[in-house]
């Protein structure tokens, strides 16, 4: 059976199913056969992963590798299977002349024309080239597609990103005035503290004071009230006494 691969055809995306070659190095090759020998193969890619590596498995259904990076693996084309070829084949058989006898093509080779094996040939290998080039244009559009869906994607998860910064940034802002608030709520709060501090101590000053003044008030009016009484009993101790005089006088008489 033919096979063939275009190694312009660089996919960067795989399906579950494919037939693909695996990139090795040079030094790892074993099997040196007609495919370039820095790969090897053909494996089935059995799961796609999230991150985009594969899991491969060899085409009995064992596994050969898993989670290979993407980047080291291209598709394996076979050629006898390719519908595109196929078509290309029937067109170049349907639109070649009817082949004449083998001395009219012989002479026609001889005279300098070329003969339909050339013609055929020719037309197959035009064909195929064409193919080829459309692949890799193909995959170059599917690139530029894939780095432009990318651009994109970034471009609105930039874009998400500014929201979020700037919904953040709001937020922050308005904590911010609410802690500055609470923060001079709190400073008025110990002023007017402080000024009902001052208010108590001038108050207990005042009283303290008033206590003074009270305290001396009644010990003046006590010393005076003590005098009095002591000049009063003097007086009435004197007055005893010269009635006591009187008394005798008059009992002598």
């Amino acid at each position: 059976m033919a096979r063939a691969y275009n190694k312009k055809v660089r996919p960067r995306h795989f399906e579950v199913g494919q037939s693909v070659l695996k990139r090795v190095l040079p030094h790892q090759v074993k099997d040196k056969g007609k495919f370039s020998p820095n790969w090897q193969g053909p494996f089935i890619v059995k799961r796609v992963l999230p991150n985009g590596a594969l899991y491969l498995t060899d085409i009995k259904g064992k596994m050969a590798e898993m989670a290979i990076n993407a980047d080291a693996v291209k598709i394996y084309y076979d050629a006898s299977s390719d519908p595109t070829n196929r078509e290309q084949k029937k067109e170049v058989t349907e639109e070649s002349p009817p082949v004449e006898s083998q001395d009219a093509s012989s002479d026609r080779t001889d005279s300098g024309r070329p003969s339909v094996l050339d013609s055929v040939t020719a037309r197959e290998g035009g064909s195929f080239e064409e193919h080829s080039n459309r692949s890799f244009l193909g995959d170059q559009h599917i690139d530029e597609g894939s780095n432009s869906s990318d651009v994109t994607y970034s471009l609105v998860e930039l874009e998400k990103l500014k929201k979020e910064m700037k919904m953040m940034e709001t937020a922050l802002q308005g904590v911010a005035r609410q802690a500055q608030a609470k923060a001079d709520e709190i400073a008025k709060l110990k002023n007017e503290n402080e000024q009902l501090k001052a208010v108590i101590e001038d108050l207990r000053r005042k009283s303290n004071d008033a206590d003074e003044s009270l305290r001396e008030e009644y010990h003046r009016k006590v010393f005076a009230l003590e005098r009095k009484v002591y000049a009063l009993t003097k007086e009435r101790d004197t007055l005893r006494r010269e009635q006591n005089k009187k008394s005798d006088a008059a009992a002598l008489l």
